[in-house]
């Protein structure tokens, strides 16, 4: 099966400061590597076991109210480079705000809005 056809939904570049939270240890992010519906490859410099449960977050800048997209996740992958994390659960708030980033910073929004229709949620 082809890179493509295996991913459910595009991956864009989006180099953007996230918040990673791993049980009570908060993690600064500075540039999101690249971003889905699904989950996201972020630069990471610690390791961690797969299936490890975070709380990844992408503040919303230019906004008064400290909108994030707020997503739980879990590591698929690491090492001391980067992480891969696949999102698990996700408020309809957030879900909008991240269908929206992505609808907006990919090349053809068409093809991200049958992505959304033909794949409610984040599975």
């Amino acid at each position: 099966m082809s890179e493509k056809n295996r991913r459910r939904f595009t991956r864009l570049k989006y180099n953007v400061p996230a918040v990673i939270t791993v049980g009570s240890n908060v993690f600064s992010i500075k540039g999101i590597k690249n971003l889905s519906i699904g989950g996201a490859l972020i630069p990471c410099e610690q390791h961690f076991d797969d299936l490890t449960k975070c709380i990844f977050q992408i503040p919303i800048g230019g906004t008064t109210d400290n909108l994030c997209v707020d997503v739980k996740g879990e590591f698929v992958w690491s090492n001391n480079t980067e992480a891969a994390i696949k999102f698990t659960a996700i408020d309809p708030d957030s879900l909008m705000l991240l269908q929206n980033i992505i609808r907006y910073n990919a090349e053809d929004a068409d093809e991200i809005d049958a992505e959304i229709t033909d794949h409610q949620g984040l599975i």
